[in-house]
């Protein structure tokens, strides 16, 4: 390791420690606040502390628009309005007691106003602290130079987010992907699927993972690497991956979060034929779908006994290339790319790209045949992001010469 990375490391070390400290001088602090104003004020210091969090994060990204549309870049109109609205909301708070309320204005029998004003004034503090973690995750601080809250000796930010939570949405599943997101679950084989979340850095909506631009990630299998692929649940049924407030919080980024979107193929896996076909009819139709709603799917078609290169794949992203002297399919980029098949099937079948219409170009070699026939089809998004499917294709009508 050089001496600059000896030198970030130590500087990241020491940072993580201070937020330690600095969380225990909070709480300390406002129980030494409790001890001496007493029980009412400690009360009143932890309702501003909870109002300034509900105010900070209930109207952050309102503001955050305002500031967009006003042209301050979009990098830091979340953070600044989170900091501008909590540092308001406290100064408000803390003057409008002030002026309202005198230190000796009621008062409890000492030994009550001494021990309550320091359980209460402990707890103003765990609020104030969380929020300040919370916080600190919000800003657009260098990774080396950050604290990660979330391994913090104390994690008071996610008991803070979870207050919030509770706060503001009673229905319980709700608060559970206003929380958590929409974590990847058990789902049947053909469903959605989406990658790990992962802060897209440089914004092309794929996942960066080597050298000095590799892209920090939530891994939530625990398996110590990004997972590209995983089944995927709408819980509430709004058509995206929500983001909850943990996740955020975790990966130290409430912007430019994202997850790849694989095309998902919903047409089925079987095609019957019945009627006398002619070269060129269709014989089946590929559909699928996207959650990216500006993503454009193009269709290709991969024969299952196709001797494919595997490494070419590209895990990340899932492409592939295929090799060998075949007949020509056609990519994401509507050109023309080249598969190897080996089998019957190499020439039967062809798949317009935008369509996703399959036809049959040997009709009567088709429906002469006793057992189905298999095809894969292939849909592939903008991105490069593709997604699988085995069709069989039958005949069971007359056969013509027969």
């Amino acid at each position: 390791m050089t001496g600059t990375g000896l030198a970030v490391f130590a500087a990241a070390g020491a940072l993580q420690s201070f937020a330690t400290l600095l969380v225990l001088a909070i709480v300390v602090g406002m129980a030494a606040f409790g001890f001496q104003f007493g029980l009412f004020l400690a009360i009143l210091a932890g309702l501003g502390a909870i109002a300034t969090l509900l105010v900070a994060f209930g109207l952050g990204e309102a503001l955050a628009s305002l500031l967009v549309a006003a042209e301050m870049p979009a990098d830091y109109a979340f953070p600044v309005s989170v900091g501008v609205l909590a540092v308001a909301c406290a100064l408000a708070v803390r003057f409008a007691i002030g002026g309202a309320i005198g230190d000796g204005t009621l008062r409890f029998s000492p030994l009550i106003d001494k021990i309550g004003g320091v359980v209460i004034g402990s707890l103003a503090g765990v609020v104030i602290a969380g929020t300040i973690l919370v916080m600190l995750s919000v800003m657009p601080i260098p990774a080396a130079y950050s604290i990660d809250g979330a391994q913090t000796k104390y994690d008071l930010g996610t008991r803070v987010l979870k207050t919030f939570a509770s706060l503001i949405e009673s229905d319980v599943a709700a608060r559970e992907v206003l929380l958590n997101g929409e974590v990847p679950a058990g789902e049947p084989a053909g469903g959605p699927e989406t990658s790990e979340l992962f802060v897209d850095l440089n914004g092309n909506g794929l996942f960066d993972g080597e050298g000095e631009a590799a892209e920090r990630y939530l891994d939530r299998d625990g398996n110590g690497s990004f997972t590209p692929r995983v089944a995927y649940t709408d819980t509430n049924g709004n058509g995206v991956r929500d983001i909850g407030l943990l996740e955020r919080y975790r990966l130290r980024a409430w912007q430019k979060l994202r997850v790849m979107h694989y095309p998902t193929i919903t047409s089925p896996a079987t095609s019957i034929l019945t009627v006398i076909l002619g070269d060129g009819q269709e014989v089946y139709k590929a559909v699928a779908t996207d959650l990216d709603a500006d993503d454009q799917i193009t269709f290709s078609l991969l024969d299952p006994t196709a001797t494919v290169d595997t490494e070419a794949v590209s895990e990340g992203a899932g492409e592939f290339e295929a090799v060998a002297d075949a007949e020509p399919a056609v990519d994401a980029e509507g050109d023309e790319a080249e598969f190897a098949v080996t089998g019957e099937d190499d020439t039967l079948f062809t798949i317009d790209p935008t369509s996703g219409s399959v036809t049959v170009r040997d009709a009567k070699a088709f429906m002469r045949r006793t057992t189905p026939s298999e095809i894969i089809v292939v849909a592939t998004d903008t991105r490069g992001l593709s997604s699988e499917k085995t069709v069989s294709l039958s005949y069971r009508g007359v056969v013509p010469g027969r």
